[in-house]
């Protein structure tokens, strides 16, 4: 059962912990252990929706204080902080995009990932400007950010790890 650590609201306490995390060590942490993600939903009107998510994990609740650290380093409070405990893992999660735009993409640029990871990161800033300048999405931008998003997390053959194949997405596109 996973449970809620409580958020952090103090500036002062915010900066202190930035203090102690050195950016390059949060960069390479997200390395090894961050994900930028997109996925798709589709909603009752059978609309295809985007979602960007970025989190960390650990398989060992020993680094919630790291964890949360980190959070914190990003800006991250009340409602933009998410971060989930159970018996294996911790995870930080945010999935707002201003957030994301104002937060976690700013550090990246000026503290870039060293492995493809940076791939990825380039492909999901991307896809997140576009969610964030343009509401509502046009169909020509949906094919734009589908197509980004099977370049992004792919496996050691770079075959994307998606469910459904791209074709299944862009039939959805097609009935909009």
């Amino acid at each position: 059962m996973s449970q809620h650590v409580g958020t952090f609201q103090s500036k002062s306490i915010m900066e202190n912990l930035y203090m102690v995390l050195d950016p390059w060590w949060i960069t390479g942490f997200s390395d090894g252990e961050g994900c930028f993600h997109i996925s798709f939903e589709k909603n009752p009107i059978r609309k295809l929706q985007f979602r960007v998510s970025f989190s960390i994990s650990q398989n060992a609740s020993s680094y919630v204080s790291a964890i949360q650290k980190i959070a914190i380093c990003f800006g991250s409070t009340g409602k933009t902080q998410n971060i989930r405990v159970d018996r294996h893992t911790v995870k930080y999660e945010t999935r707002n995009v201003d957030h994301i735009v104002n937060s976690i993409i700013p550090h990246f640029e000026k503290y870039p990932l060293q492995s493809n990871k940076q791939y990825d990161f380039e492909k999901f800033k991307e896809i997140c400007f576009f969610i964030k300048s343009e509401k509502p999405l046009s169909k020509e931008s949906k094919l734009l950010i589908l197509y980004l998003s099977f370049e992004m997390n792919l496996d050691e053959n770079k075959q994307s790890r998606r469910q459904y194949p791209k074709s299944y997405y862009i039939q959805i596109l097609e009935k909009e």
